[in-house]
């Protein structure tokens, strides 16, 4: 069963670089446009 909490903390960890990967992306986008 811990295999599953450490499957849980991996996806979370991804999602979150994901996230914080778009926000990036988008703020460099709109940087060019203003």
């Amino acid at each position: 069963m811990d295999y599953f909490k450490y499957i849980l903390i991996a996806i979370n960890f991804l999602t979150l670089i994901s996230c914080v990967y778009a926000i990036w992306k988008i703020n460099k986008v709109l940087k060019k446009f203003k």
